[in-house]
């Protein structure tokens, strides 16, 4: 009924020159033959925008995270580096243990240095190294062994050296680096 008073109506009104309903109709179907792919095409055409744009969006943030670990990756080498290094000078004996405690740096300090027989170095021959997260603080401890001597060496990484924003390219975005605390 409704259907029939809004034919009704609009036959009466400003297209009354279609002359009967079926003329009516068929324009009505006419005009929803031409609305029906548009609206078909528009979402079509959001959702392939949304796609790839979601796609661009998480392949920057791959590309960024990546560099980023990179980065950190780098400086915790270099920093275990030096350290390896301090402790070798400590071990041939170029630097008192009392020393190697003021051998830091602008991108670590030294917290820690243990000099004994007892000192236990896994696996002989390799340099193993820890590292550990103490509140929001990185420590790196670096094993060292010479002979029957042994020296454990443990720096605290300066947070502004290994987390600033030197990878990040887009100003805009932060990286949360998230561990046990």
């Amino acid at each position: 009924r409704t259907c029939r008073r809004l034919l009704v109506r609009l036959a009466s009104g400003p297209f009354g020159g279609l002359g009967t309903r079926v003329a009516l109709r068929t324009f009505a179907l006419f005009c929803l033959c031409a609305i029906v792919p548009i609206v078909v095409s528009a979402i079509v055409a959001d959702r392939i925008v949304r796609t790839q744009l979601r796609n661009d969006a998480a392949t920057r943030l791959e590309s960024t995270s990546k560099s980023y670990g990179l980065l950190v990756f780098e400086r915790l080498r270099q920093t275990d580096e030096a350290l390896t290094e301090v402790a070798s000078l400590g071990l041939a004996g170029r630097v008192r243990r009392e020393d190697i405690s003021s051998l830091g740096s602008s991108y670590f300090e030294i917290v820690d240095v243990t000099a004994d027989e007892s000192t236990s170095v896994p696996r002989p021959g390799a340099r193993p190294i820890s590292l550990s997260l103490r509140g929001t603080q990185v420590r790196l401890t670096v094993f060292q062994r010479s002979g029957s001597r042994s020296l454990k060496i443990t720096a605290a990484v300066n947070p502004s050296y290994l987390w600033n924003s030197d990878a990040v390219h887009l100003e805009s975005m932060r990286i949360c680096v998230r561990g046990p605390n």
